[in-house]
């Protein structure tokens, strides 16, 4: 079982060996899955986790914590707020440019309040 710091690191990890966005954004679902199936999904994500190095990724993690405990009905760990998990440039995770509306459609809220624009789909499916 993961936690959000193994996450992380995994996360962290990815970004220093140059792994393509794709190969990251896949340690992110398989996170998501094992929330999904875990008995107690708030004790992977109550700690706060350490920096991937990039906070992008530091915002994507606290919108999909945050996400999560809400569509749980749980209230997401104090962390999530954290100014640091709040970007000033948007992100895209698609690099195709007429995919960017599309992204800010549907991107969850949590995800879009922080700046970073990923269907919600893209979380979910490999």
């Amino acid at each position: 079982m993961w936690t959000v710091a193994g996450l992380a690191e995994a996360i962290k990890r990815s970004l220093a060996a140059q792994e393509p966005t794709g190969g990251t954004l896949r340690l992110v679902r398989q996170f998501i899955m094992e929330l999904d199936h875990c008995g107690d999904p708030a004790d992977m994500f109550r700690d706060e986790p350490p920096s991937t190095g990039d906070q992008r990724w530091d915002a994507l993690i606290a919108g999909v914590v945050e996400d999560f405990a809400l569509h749980q009905g749980m209230e997401p760990p104090d962390w999530v707020f954290n100014g640091q998990r709040f970007l000033s440039t948007w992100w895209f995770l698609t690099s195709i440019d007429n995919m960017r509306p599309t992204a800010i459609a549907q991107a969850p809220a949590a995800l879009s309040n922080r700046g970073v624009f990923v269907q919600r789909a893209s979380l979910l499916n490999a």
